[in-house]
């Protein structure tokens, strides 16, 4: 393996975190079209139990829109994810989690107070026996400093969050020809077969963070043999990427009776524009030439059983 130290600081330079997690010229795509011309659900509707509380910035108005059209009934929630909440639920989504703790450093262009873990013991027990007894899980989480946010419950899972950023050498890149974007695709062999990735041909992210998964469950966005992971220690990323062999940014399982999925990186399931220099950037589901609208319909899809 080459080292690629001047690519890992483009990586970083162009989805930097001040890009996508917080910046005060971002925002839900108000261009996306959230229409669904079949929906999935025209007359039973899973509940959504879309939680606030992990996640201060509303990106995901996209999102929600897009589910509503295809039969979903979502309802928004802040508080403690408790075995009361979570009745009645279908499918939880927990959006790029944080734990937020007042008084605590704010780290470079975030603007939040963070702490170790968003969730406590007792909510990832819940959430846990939850799905056990057959709920479905979407948990999206993204790279550092946000990426051990998730980990104590995506640990629950048998799954590990590696804090840091996920890299691909460039030549894993070749269709945007853009440094710091991941691409899976039929192309490459990184988009592997399942139900979620049915009619699904090239999936792009931003960057985000790396996984690694038990056997029993099933990567669909699967990083390269060659991938590496930018650790963040500090407030600011150390030079020094380290090996990533086996990891993947989506993976599903089974769990009891029930399902997860679980992501490492989040604008897959949003509309985002980023306006800078009197220019609109668009990624997730609004960048061009991929196709993570389906796949975030798809993975809606399975999670609810369809």
């Amino acid at each position: 393996m080459r080292a690629i130290p001047v690519l890992v600081t483009a990586a970083l330079g162009i989805i930097g975190v001040e890009v996508v997690l917080h910046n005060p010229m971002q925002q839900g795509d108000p261009q996306f079209d959230p229409r669904v011309a079949k929906p999935a659900y025209p007359t039973t509707h899973p509940r959504v139990y879309f939680d606030e509380s992990h996640w201060k910035e509303n990106l995901y108005q996209p999102f929600l829109d897009l589910i509503r059209n295809d039969g979903y009934s979502v309802s928004r929630h802040g508080g403690l994810l408790t075995r009361e909440s979570l009745e009645g639920t279908d499918v939880l989504v927990l959006p790029i989690v944080m734990g937020f703790q007042e008084g605590a450093k704010t780290l470079p262009g975030l603007g939040h107070h963070l702490k170790g873990d968003a969730f406590t013991p007792e909510e990832c027990a819940a959430v846990k026996n939850w799905v056990d007894s057959g709920g479905s899980l979407l948990l999206a989480a993204d790279y550092a400093p946000t990426a051990r946010s998730a980990n104590t419950l995506a640990r629950q899972f048998g799954v590990t969050l590696l804090d840091g950023w996920a890299v691909e050498p460039y030549d894993h890149d070749p269709v945007t020809g853009r440094q710091g974007f991941i691409v899976f695709s039929r192309e490459n062999g990184q988009l592997l077969e399942h139900p979620i990735t049915l009619g699904v041909n090239r999936v792009i992210s931003f960057t985000g963070q790396a996984m690694l998964f038990p056997p029993a469950a099933t990567p669909f966005l699967k990083l390269s043999p060659d991938a590496l992971v930018a650790p963040y220690r500090e407030g600011r990323p150390q030079m020094k990427p380290a090996p990533a062999p086996g990891a993947a940014q989506g993976v599903a399982l089974e769990s009891g009776r029930g399902k997860a999925v679980i992501l490492g990186e989040s604008t897959i399931l949003t509309a985002v524009e980023v306006r800078a220099n009197n220019s609109a950037q668009h990624y997730g589901m609004s960048h061009a030439n991929c196709d993570d609208r389906q796949l975030t319909l798809n993975i809606m899809h399975w999670l609810s059983r369809r």
